[in-house]
């Protein structure tokens, strides 16, 4: 099955291909408008998350 994105995807470009996708980055406080523009690999090490 292919993966409609990956840890390089925009956080911007997930929301805009899967609105919901806003539900889970509120709940994590991942800002997806303003700093949408930074890939998600890059958020989630920030955050300290898991990859998978």
């Amino acid at each position: 099955m292919n993966q409609p994105f990956n840890e390089f995807s925009k956080i911007s470009e997930i929301v805009t291909e899967f609105p919901k996708a806003s539900d889970l980055f509120k709940t994590y406080r991942i800002d997806f408008c303003c700093g949408g523009n930074r890939p998600l690999i890059e958020v989630i090490e920030e955050k300290k998350l898991s990859k998978d």
